[in-house]
């Protein structure tokens, strides 16, 4: 009371005792990547989670780097549009020179009284961001191989004959874009959809060129890196095509009799004839020559220049017919060459 008796009060104050540190949980992350559990440069990596009490705003760190801390659009109270600062988000930017494998982070908050909580460095679920700066490329030796279906010649290739492609990469992509020849051709996983080994395949066409089988391979990452295009350089093998049939572009036909045109036993008669391109040596079964006894064929060593030889029969009598079809190298046939 005060000197002249006047009595006060009584009065009281409280004052609430808090050294209970906060707790975070529910923390998950992902990216903004098409595959969120993975991130390229460019990318945006986010944080989620929840404290057990009102925080300030959190210190967050991510990939090493202060992150962008905000309260979560779910941490609005609707009633006076302010957060519970209990929900929060924080996001970094990958850069170019960011650390690449699992990201790492720290989380840490104070709560309204100044106790400060555990670091927090792992989610509470099985989310995971792994960061891949890595252009993809094809892999070591020969990765890339191209392989012609030809009877013949595995490095030739004619109309119809179906043309292989096989490439094995540094490590898993998405389903590449692969063109033969400028068409674009249907692609397939060879590692039941592992990534790594892929086949494509192509039919040659009468319209293709005569000239080496080209392609390209377009292709990035599961992350979404864009490697360096594969072409026809890389391969160890070329294929050739060879649509054309070869021609025969003279034929002459001829006896050692004193008149050429004219041939009686034991004379011997002889076909020339050169061919377009170079062919194989015609077989048995590839000539015929009437009149005449054991013919024997012989080139001159340059697969284009041929002679058939072979002696009169002592009983024939009349012209002497001939005819001929030749094979070229990429199983191309000629039309048959008739007397």
């Amino acid at each position: 009371k005060d000197r002249v008796g006047n009595i006060g009060g009584p009065y009281s104050d409280v004052i609430k005792l808090d050294t209970i540190s906060p707790q975070i949980n529910n923390v998950k992350i992902y990216s903004d990547n098409s595959v969120p559990s993975l991130a390229k440069s460019g990318d945006k990596i986010t944080l989620e989670f929840r404290t057990s009490e009102k925080v300030r705003e959190p210190y967050v760190s991510i990939l090493g780097h202060n992150a962008t801390v905000q309260a979560h659009p779910d941490s609005i109270v609707k009633k006076t549009g302010e957060s519970s600062l209990k929900f929060w988000k924080a996001s970094v930017n990958v850069k170019d020179f960011s650390q690449e494998g699992i990201t790492a982070f720290n989380i840490r908050v104070t709560d309204l009284a100044g106790n400060v909580s555990n670091p927090k460095t792992s989610t509470d679920d099985i989310s995971s961001v792994k960061v891949d700066l890595t252009k993809p490329e094809k892999g070591e030796g020969n990765s890339v191989q191209i392989t012609s279906d030809n009877s013949l010649d595995p490095n030739l290739a004619k109309e119809d004959d179906t043309v292989t492609l096989t490439f094995t990469m540094s490590e898993s992509i998405q389903k590449p874009v692969v063109t033969i020849n400028n068409y674009p051709v249907e692609v397939y996983s060879n590692d039941n959809d592992g990534g790594l080994v892929w086949g494509a395949k192509y039919v040659i066409k009468k319209t293709d060129p005569e000239s080496r089988v080209e392609f390209r391979v377009v292709h990035k990452d599961l992350a979404g890196n864009i490697g360096v295009p594969i072409e026809t350089s890389a391969s160890p093998q070329k294929i050739e095509i060879d649509t054309v049939n070869p021609v025969f572009q003279s034929v002459s036909i001829h006896s050692n009799h004193s008149n050429p045109k004219l041939a009686k036993y034991p004379n011997k008669l002889i076909l020339n004839f050169l061919t377009s391109e170079i062919v194989k040596k015609p077989g048995n079964s590839d000539f015929t020559l009437s009149g005449v006894d054991n013919p024997i064929l012989s080139g001159t060593g340059d697969g284009k220049n041929w002679t058939i030889s072979g002696d009169i029969k002592k009983s024939y009598n009349g012209l002497v017919n001939f005819r001929i079809t030749v094979e070229d190298l990429a199983g191309n046939w000629s039309d048959n060459q008739t007397t």
